[in-house]
């Protein structure tokens, strides 16, 4: 793969990205807080919300890795697990950069 046809593949993945993020984020947010699903749950199990979201992103990062291993794919296709981590980790740099904004305080 070119320069060319990667930079339209990545272009293509963040639009991607954006509408998952949008649409999945809703279903889970109270409050316009968009990391509200990791921060409650890690409330109830007594967790930081980082830690809630690597258990969500370890899932897709497992399915990833037998994706590489046997070149299969089971219950959703590895572009859709790619897009989720992918948009896990956007998240995740949410919380962090969430962290270092109340660390200053």
């Amino acid at each position: 793969m070119n320069y060319k046809e990667f930079d339209k593949l990545y272009a293509r993945m963040v639009a991607e990205e954006v509408i998952i993020g949008e649409t999945k984020g809703r279903e889970y947010t109270i409050d316009n807080d968009r990391l509200d699903n990791f921060k409650r749950i890690g409330q109830e199990l007594g967790l930081d919300p980082k830690m809630v979201l690597w258990v969500y992103l370890k899932k897709h990062l497992d399915s990833i890795a037998f994706y590489i291993k046997s070149g299969k794919a089971l219950s959703e296709s590895i572009d859709s697990r790619i897009k989720d981590a992918r948009v896990y980790l956007a998240l995740l740099r949410g919380l962090i950069e969430e962290g270092k904004r109340e660390s200053r305080k």
